[in-house]
């Protein structure tokens, strides 16, 4: 499947709180692999945007006194100025399609996963949502059906208990 790295960046979140679950050892596998290769990607997209930054920016100097900051190493900001330049550039790189080999899981295998509904959009291509509308309607559809059969049994109890309460009068 095609994706753009802007996709990849934006599903790693949502990808490794999916893998911090119990999952079936294939799904766990298959998942642990695609966060590999996802991973790297990743590194390679920072890796760039650093260069994008020096090329585009200027080195900060740490305040002595954070040795924290001393303890990084050399630190970069954009320049104002420059500003438009990197965006544009690094928007560029975001749109890079990548060719990534993977089965979608559909959410039937990941059994009872909850899911925000951005975590769903973010993940789009890894879970195949749209394989699981057949099995979402059949769901929905027998809802409706259990919904429909209990307010029949309790309209029939109604109108069974009413029958008895008007031949209880009648024999009064």
């Amino acid at each position: 499947m095609k994706m753009t790295l802007a996709q990849i960046q934006g599903m790693e979140g949502s990808l490794r709180k999916l893998t911090n679950k119990e999952l079936k050892v294939k799904i766990a596998y298959r998942l642990g692999k695609l966060l590999k290769i996802i991973g790297t990607e990743l590194s390679e997209l920072e890796e760039n945007r650093g260069r994008l930054i020096r090329k585009y920016g200027f080195e900060v100097k740490p305040n002595e006194k954070d040795k924290s900051a001393v303890a990084r190493g050399k630190q970069y900001q954009v320049n104002k100025e420059k500003e438009v330049d990197f965006y544009r550039e690094f928007n560029e790189l975001l749109q890079e399609e990548i060719e990534i080999t993977f089965e979608p899981v559909s959410i039937k295998e990941l059994g009872d996963v909850d899911f925000t509904p951005a975590d769903i959009i973010r993940l789009e291509g890894i879970i195949g949502v749209e394989s699981d509308a057949k099995e979402i309607k059949k769901i929905e559809k027998k809802e409706i059906l259990e919904e429909t059969t209990e307010e029949e049994i309790s309209k029939e109890t109604t109108e069974e208990e009413a029958g008895k309460t008007n031949k209880t009068k009648e024999t009064e």
